[in-house]
């Protein structure tokens, strides 16, 4: 693995701590206005499209299927939506 591609992937890494704590925040606050939402949905939005081209192939749908899930199975993409 070359020495960026490690860099950027503990960068990503670092990022989810805050990101992580940003969607609890929002958890415990309940109500949330539009820009708080906006700004939140465009962080995680951008972290995402940051992230996937470093997860492996084989990986790869495991990973989006976290974010998007589907119609029984709401996930982070859902949350995002409506916290």
């Amino acid at each position: 693995m070359s020495t960026n591609k490690r860099a950027e992937i503990e960068r990503l890494v670092d990022e989810t701590y805050g990101i992580e704590s940003m969607l609890a925040e929002w958890q415990i606050k309940g109500i949330l206005s539009q820009e708080e939402l906006r700004v939140g949905q465009e962080e995680y939005q951008s972290w995402y499209a940051r992230a996937t081209p470093l997860i492996s192939e084989s990986s790869r749908e495991q990973f989006k299927d976290m974010y998007e899930g589907g119609m029984v199975i709401k996930r982070i993409k859902s949350f995002l939506t409506n916290p």
